[in-house]
């Protein structure tokens, strides 16, 4: 038994610089660009205690029995480790790696706190640049990913303690058929919250 599938005016979708979108199986997911450079402009010396990044879904406009539902978990993982975290079947670390879950009350995804990822990618570029002698914006040239994220739909299957403490124990690409249609893109961008502290 063989199962296929095939998705179509995909581009199109992809073009729409006026939101984004959320697709599977094996459809659409969501590139993003993390503003790193302008979060720390003016708050080098400071520690960022919380980034919450909220992602708006567009209700539908149609209602049919041909409607797809939406996917339930998201996951943000860096550009450049997209296939290796499948691959290898990692599990969100909180750090390079977050999953979140469709908030039916608010319409929404919310990624609580970005804060270890935008500090991991700012010190991995200072890092970078006094290793190689290049200047900012030539290690940015070199490494175009660096602030890069994808979001993609997934399955994600959970444990929980005697505490109510949950872990992830599987994380694998969604290829249920679900859909929806997202605040983005380039004459749309989204705002990200960012708690900055300050030691004295």
């Amino acid at each position: 038994q063989s199962t296929q599938f095939s998705n179509g005016n995909l581009q199109q979708l992809a073009e729409d610089n006026n939101c984004t979108y959320l697709k599977s199986p094996a459809g659409i997911g969501t590139e993003m660009t993390l503003p790193i450079n302008e979060i720390y402009a003016g708050h080098e010396t400071d520690s960022i205690s919380k980034a919450q990044l909220t992602l708006t879904r567009y209700n539908n406009t149609t209602n049919n029995d041909y409607t797809l539902k939406i996917p339930h978990n998201i996951v943000m993982i860096r550009k450049d480790d997209m296939i290796s975290f499948f691959k290898d079947k990692k599990m969100p670390n909180n750090q390079t790696s977050f999953v979140t879950t469709f908030n039916e009350t608010f319409n929404t995804y919310t990624f609580d706190n970005l804060g270890r990822l935008i500090t991991y990618c700012h010190y991995e570029k200072l890092a970078g640049m006094e290793k190689s002698g290049l200047s900012a914006e030539e290690w940015e040239k070199a490494n175009p990913n660096w602030n890069k994220m994808v979001i993609i739909p997934v399955n994600a299957v959970t444990t929980s303690d005697s505490y109510g403490n949950t872990t992830y124990v599987s994380i694998s690409h969604d290829m249920s058929m679900c859909s929806t249609k997202i605040v983005g893109g380039p004459n749309n961008p989204i705002k990200m919250q960012i708690l900055y502290s300050r030691f004295k």
